[in-house]
């Protein structure tokens, strides 16, 4: 059975939160609304964000959202220039491992694939999951990829930042570990030490200490 990396985007992959909260302040700009506030944006997260609108705004969601996706746009290089540095080596180190590498986030497919082109990663990954309109579904989207490849929970890790990430990794019979080095963080060391995932790293760089040991140890045990 495959082996596999699945990660999440926001927070993860990039410093992209306070990128989406401009856009959603610019995008409520652009419709002549008031602004809510950021506590009411951070409580409606784990839907989409076109779902997330039609939370906080139901009857202008539409417009809210399409407003929100050109502002994403034009806003990417001021907030997001580019991943977190060391990323984009790590995601080459697995694939070069052969091991299968997935996308499971909760941004709408636009989004995603606006920030993706932007960084030029899209190509990394060999599967793709964006979120739902209602809500959290990485555990159906991270068991839709296990299916996909043939890959082992058991040697299938999930990489979030948020205590839900855990949450919803274990929900899907994988392993969770949590990415704590973004300057943006949604959930604090204590509620994530609180989980007890599998290991917490506070930088890229013990991250990528942790993952070189992980794939030199699994190429020994499949030599």
């Amino acid at each position: 059975m495959e082996n596999a990396f699945i990660f999440d985007f926001d927070g993860t992959i990039a410093e992209t939160i306070p990128l989406s909260l401009a856009a959603i302040r610019a995008a409520y700009a652009d419709n002549g609304l008031p602004e809510p506030s950021k506590r009411e944006v951070v409580s409606n997260f784990g839907a989409n964000e076109l779902g997330m609108f039609a939370k906080m705004t139901p009857e202008r969601a539409e417009s809210l959202f399409e407003s929100y996706v050109n502002q994403y746009r034009a806003l990417h290089a001021k907030y997001s220039p580019e991943p977190f540095d060391g990323i984009g080596g790590i995601l080459r180190k697995i694939k070069d491992a052969g091991w299968k590498l997935g996308l499971v986030t909760g941004k709408h497919p636009r989004t995603a694939e606006a920030s993706l082109g932007f960084y030029g990663i899209r190509d990394m990954f060999d599967g793709i999951r964006c979120g739902g309109l209602n809500g959290s579904v990485k555990p159906e989207n991270i068991s839709s990829l296990l299916r996909e490849w043939g890959a082992d929970p058991k040697r299938t890790w999930y990489v979030g930042d948020v205590a839900q990430d855990v949450l919803d990794a274990r929900a899907a019979g994988i392993r969770p570990l949590c990415a704590a080095w973004a300057k943006t963080k949604l959930s604090d060391q204590a509620e994530l030490e609180a989980l007890r995932p599998e290991a917490i790293f506070g930088s890229v760089g013990e991250f990528e200490a942790w993952t070189e040991r992980m794939l030199n140890s699994c190429a020994k045990v499949n030599k």
